[in-house]
């Protein structure tokens, strides 16, 4: 398809917890990192105003044009300098009638301030 974007899903490498040796943590500092194509659905943001903080909180559905795609919740969506979170399971639809998989729902979350 012409019009899609170009992303790069990234992921990090487990590390031992400084503080906790029996624990691990995820460390960003080489993340793994996988060329992606799709699109973004229409968005929402809310702002959260309080006396010491104002944040907006943006919502996007990414829309994988590849339905087996590796993307999994807690990993990043990058494009350019824009960086996404992926927050909760990825979905990919299914034709009842044929069984047809034509891509994957991906919901990324953008917060600002």
């Amino acid at each position: 398809m012409p019009e899609l974007d170009g992303f790069i899903r990234q992921r990090p490498s487990r590390i031992q917890d400084p503080y906790n040796p029996d624990a691990q943590i995820d460390d960003w500092t080489d993340p793994d990192e996988l060329p992606l194509e799709g699109y973004f659905e229409p968005n929402s943001s809310t702002e959260q105003l309080d006396p010491v903080r104002n944040q907006v909180v943006t919502v996007y559905l990414l829309v994988l044009w590849d339905p087996d795609a590796d993307v999994r919740r807690a990993d990043r969506i990058v494009q350019g300098d824009k960086i996404w979170t992926v927050q909760g399971f990825p979905s990919v639809p299914r034709n009842p009638f044929t069984g047809w998989q034509p891509y994957l729902y991906v919901r990324v979350v953008e917060g600002v301030g």
